[in-house]
C-alpha cells in the first residue's frame, strides 16, 4: 500500500500512472528510479460488492443487542403473575 512505503518513494510515485516513471530518488546513498507496473484500489472489488450485505448484518446485530437489553430490562421492572383460569360454575 502506497501509505506504507517511505516518503520520499511514496511522493516519487504517488502521481504517477500505470507505466510511468519516477525522477532519481536518492535512498541511504544510493539512487533509484521506480517504475508503476499497475495499481490497484484499496479495497477489493470482493469488498465492495458484499459492502452493503455487510452493514445490513452489522445493523441487525446492534438492533438484536438492543433489543435483547431492552426486553431484560422490562421483565426486571415488569412482574408477570400467571394463574389457572377455572371459569365459575353455576350451582
Amino acid at each position: 500500500h502506497l501509505s506504507e512505503l517511505a516518503k520520499p518513494i511514496r511522493q516519487a510515485v504517488e502521481g504517477l500512472e500505470p507505466g510511468g516513471v519516477s525522477a532519481p530518488v536518492e535512498l541511504s546513498g544510493y539512487w533509484n528510479i521506480f517504475y508503476v507496473t499497475g495499481k490497484k484500489s484499496g479495497l477489493s472489488s470482493d469488498f465492495l460488492q458484499k459492502k452493503d450485505q455487510l452493514i445490513y448484518h452489522l445493523r441487525m446485530e446492534d438492533m438484536q443487542k438492543f433489543l435483547r437489553a431492552w426486553l431484560s430490562k422490562e421483565r426486571n421492572n415488569h412482574k408477570i403473575n400467571i394463574s389457572s383460569y377455572q371459569p365459575q360454575q353455576d350451582t
